[in-house]
């Protein structure tokens, strides 16, 4: 495992002054394997859009590293653009849908849950009205994902 920083200790960093318009190099990189490949990309974490490179092994996220020429964070990760990613491989994660029966969550299939969803929408919005339904969500999103979580509120 390699980092730039200890992010927990220092969680922005160190300060680096400039002159107007001129941005010392500083990339924030932290990876727990060897890279195959960087494969440019966006941290969606925070909503700031920061440039960053995703690090790649055997098709698994092994690091990510700050992208020094981008306009918005130049080569700057926060904490959550550090260690968000580590979340993906972790042996807790949620692969499968639950559902409670008798009081206890047991998988079920993606089928099962979906037909669940629907039913029970379906129900809600007969007794309550349409505004029985209400979403929560961040700025953590593609347009693409706004755009149909639009949809699916209005429908």
């Amino acid at each position: 495992m390699s980092e730039t920083r200890d992010s927990i200790d220092d969680i922005w960093g160190p300060r680096t002054p400039h002159a107007a318009g001129a941005w010392p190099v500083r990339v924030d990189e932290r990876t727990v394997g060897s890279v195959e490949r960087w494969v440019p990309s966006v941290c969606v974490l925070c909503s700031t859009g920061c440039g960053l490179d995703v690090g790649v092994a055997g098709g698994t996220i092994v690091g990510v590293r700050g992208r020094a020429t981008d306009r918005v964070n130049h080569g700057r990760l926060g904490p959550k653009g550090l260690h968000g990613w580590e979340a993906n491989a972790s042996v807790d994660r949620l692969t499968t849908p639950l559902i409670r029966r008798g009081g206890r969550l047991e998988p079920a299939t993606w089928d099962e849950a979906m037909a669940l969803i629907v039913e029970r929408s379906k129900d809600a919005i007969e007794r309550y009205g349409a505004g029985s339904h209400g979403f929560y969500n961040s700025g953590q999103l593609f347009l693409e994902e706004y755009y149909t979580l639009a949809l699916v509120a209005r429908v």
